[in-house]
């Protein structure tokens, strides 16, 4: 209500002027009022012809005449007996009640007329001159709020209303601007990302999201594109394990049909030493299956696993021991610390080991070292595999450890096996609650290392 009101009388300051510029037009009463001049005003005259103008305007507006005739101020009033009034200091009638209006001019100027008192001019007014030019009089026509209020209210009620309407209007406008905006920023990304789903559920796995924003929709789409990376790539993996595959099992295939078919048609000799190459494809084979099936059963988590407590350096030894030496074999070192205990399967160390000390032995001369070291951590034994051969560029570092992948792109037998080793290595340790890495740099020799829980 307080707020109302404030806004109401923010309206009358705005709209009285106006509504006193469209008051009556006083110079047809001229003739009439300058009657009552003698040289002097005859007031009773004059409040008759006040009386006559009233009937003819309503009761829209209050008339007030002003004596300028040199002498005191004469002010007659609709609302105030004939008067005279010294100095302009005023004087109403006690029967009545004071009435005054506010008003602000265009200048700023305050006006306040009352019922017997003009402070100062700026109304709708009739100015009276003698023969000589000079004012005698003045008649102002001031707007009656009792009898326009009504009339005000309205205007003021239809302005609200227009304020209202047009303020729901830019509000609806802004919502509507703004609703557009987060579906916009909310919508377009779901719907780049069902998109791409649905590529790649056709088997597009290049689908990728464009991240333009930090927040929750940027943060699935960046999971989304890291996830088609992932799909990617292991589709890329299937792909060349499955070319490696085929090559790995092509190779000795085609050595036995070679053989066999020379014996059936004579030109190779069923002599001890075509048996024993015949073996070696067939025991070749057989080890490739072997490691595939391991491998499989690794990675499932179906491989059996009989964890017990071991001597670290005692199995490091037994598994030296079984080495067969070569003559251009590099030097074996076992640096493990005497009494280092971890938790592990006897059976599939002994195979992370052989594979490791495999790897490091056909990648170094034999001029070369290679060493096994270990280090206790908070709550794992770290076993290390150092080499001093040709190392790993950084190319292959991140592959070596992915199934049948060789460093060797024409996959020759002399530089390396089929690409299992190491992917068993990682599947074993894994499988006993530990991880594999390597650390290498081309011509300098490489460290494979894994860790095991301790004892």
């Amino acid at each position: 209500q307080r707020a109302m009101t404030r806004e109401f009388g923010v309206f009358l300051e705005r709209e009285l002027p106006q509504f006193m510029e469209e008051g009556p037009d006083l110079a047809r009463y001229a003739p009439e009022l300058m009657a009552a001049w003698g040289p002097g005003w005859d007031h009773l005259q004059v409040q008759r012809c006040l009386n006559r103008i009233e009937a003819d305007l309503g009761a829209e507006y209050r008339l007030t005449f002003v004596s300028l005739d040199g002498g005191d101020d004469v002010v007659l009033d609709q609302l105030a007996h004939p008067t005279a009034v010294p100095n302009g200091a005023g004087r109403r009638n006690a029967e009545r009640v004071e009435q005054y209006v506010l008003i602000e001019k265009p200048s700023g100027e305050i006006t306040r007329v009352d019922a017997g008192h003009l402070s100062t001019r700026g109304l709708p007014e009739l100015r009276l001159v003698d023969e000589r030019g000079v004012d005698v009089g003045l008649l102002m026509a001031i707007p009656n709020l009792t009898a326009s209020g009504s009339e005000m209210e309205e205007r003021f009620a239809g302005s609200l209303s227009q304020w209202l309407l047009l303020t729901a209007l830019v509000a609806a406008l802004i919502g509507v601007w703004m609703v557009s905006a987060v579906a916009k920023r909310i919508v377009g990304p779901v719907e780049a990302l069902t998109s791409a789903a649905r590529g790649m559920a056709r088997g597009e796995l290049e689908q990728r999201i464009d991240v333009r924003s930090g927040d929750e929709i940027g943060a699935l789409a960046t999971a989304f594109n890291h996830m088609a990376e992932s799909l990617e790539q292991g589709e890329r993996n299937r792909r060349n394990m499955i070319s490696d595959t085929a090559h790995e099992l092509r190779t000795p295939l085609t050595n036995v049909l070679c053989q066999i078919e020379g014996l059936q048609d004579g030109l190779i000799q069923p002599d001890g030493g075509t048996f024993a190459s015949l073996h070696e494809e067939i025991v070749h084979l057989g080890k490739l299956v072997d490691d595939l099936q391991m491998l499989s059963l690794a990675e499932s988590g179906a491989l059996r696993m009989e964890l017990r407590e071991l001597d670290l350096r005692s199995e490091v030894a037994r598994c030296l021991s079984t080495i067969v030496p070569r003559g251009d074999q590099p030097i074996l070192h076992n640096r493990v610390s005497p009494g280092t205990r971890v938790l592990a399967d006897s059976m599939r160390l002994h195979q992370v080991l052989g594979n490791l000390i495999a790897n490091a032995t056909t990648n170094t001369a034999g001029d070369g070292q290679v060493a096994i070291h270990c280090r206790c951590l908070d709550e794992h034994v770290e076993v290390s595999v150092l080499d001093s051969g040709a190392g790993v560029g950084p190319q292959d570092l991140p592959h070596v450890f992915e199934r049948l992948y060789r460093t060797d792109p024409s996959r020759s037998r002399r530089t390396g096996g089929v690409g299992l080793g190491l992917a068993i290595v990682k599947g074993l340790v894994e499988a006993q609650g530990g991880r594999v890495g390597v650390e290498s740099a081309h011509g300098a020799g490489s460290r494979f290392w894994f860790t095991l829980p301790k004892a």
